[in-house]
């Protein structure tokens, strides 16, 4: 019989419980007060880009590419902590016997694996099938929906 702990008696500070709620609402509120987090990307213009030395080339490429080096990086650090989380919950399944929690681990981990080779077709590391116009939308849920809608 699987004994699950649904109450315990270890709790988390108040003022640490609402300072990660602080945290994880404050961007969702600057933005309703008009702070912009995109990356203002230039454009590249290719007649003038004839004429300007190889690193000059080199540099406004760069800059245009800000966006994608971004959301690589995002992406990459949602992996990370993917990979983390379910090394974290194995962990703590072999010291609690818990199952609940590698259940959860393992599942994040594969939203992980998921954003890896969403990254990776992204940013045109690997080959794919569907339109890569697709694949560079900043979230997962927006790629799916072109191959949700094949009806």
């Amino acid at each position: 019989m699987i004994k699950a702990r649904l109450f315990g008696k270890t709790r988390l500070p108040k003022p640490f419980v609402w300072t990660v709620i602080f945290i994880c609402i404050l961007p969702y509120i600057l933005h309703q007060l008009g702070v912009d987090f995109s990356t203002h990307q230039e454009l590249f213009d290719l007649s003038a880009a004839s004429e300007w030395e190889p690193h000059e080339v080199n540099d406004a490429m760069h800059s245009v590419f800000s966006g994608s080096f971004v959301h690589t990086l995002l992406e990459w650090s949602a992996v990370c902590t993917a990979v983390f989380t379910v090394c974290l919950a194995f962990t703590n399944y072999s010291i609690t016997k818990d199952p609940i929690v590698p259940i959860i681990g393992v599942s994040l981990f594969f939203a992980g694996v998921i954003n890896a080779f969403h990254t990776l077709a992204a940013d045109r590391l690997i080959d794919v099938v569907a339109d890569n116009r697709n694949l560079t939308s900043s979230a997962g849920i927006p790629t799916l929906k072109p191959q949700l809608s094949v009806g």
